[in-house]
């Protein structure tokens, strides 16, 4: 999630409680049903997903940007929700740990939050 310190630094921790859960409402409603969206620590979250293709990622960033905009403009609070993405996929032919996904995803958010700060 972008912005969250700010939020709470400007409008206290109570509106920034109101923001991750406005978030994770975005989420939820973004990914599949069967998809598993969770909060994993104060601006973080991690959505685990089964045959996802590069097709269904773009459709989901779709999805998270048209219910941020929706939020945005109709909530009238003095901070707009975004959030920045980081992906990783597992080949099932693969060795690779929920631990190395999670750092791949890691830094593959932080490449997308650069290029989202130029």
């Amino acid at each position: 999630m972008d912005g969250l310190k700010k939020i709470n630094d400007i409008f206290g921790h109570d509106e920034g409680d109101i923001a991750i859960k406005e978030m994770a409402k975005i989420l939820k409603y973004s990914f599949r049903k069967g998809d598993i969206v969770a909060r994993i620590g104060g601006d973080e979250f991690a959505v685990f997903t089964s045959d996802t293709d590069e097709e269904l990622i773009e459709t989901v960033q779709n999805r998270i940007n048209y219910f941020c905009d929706l939020f945005n403009n109709s909530s009238n609070k003095q901070y707009k929700l975004s959030i920045s993405l980081g992906v990783s996929m597992y080949n099932n032919h693969s060795d690779i740990t929920l631990e190395q996904l999670m750092i791949q995803a890691d830094k593959s958010l932080y490449s997308n939050k650069r290029i989202k700060k130029l």
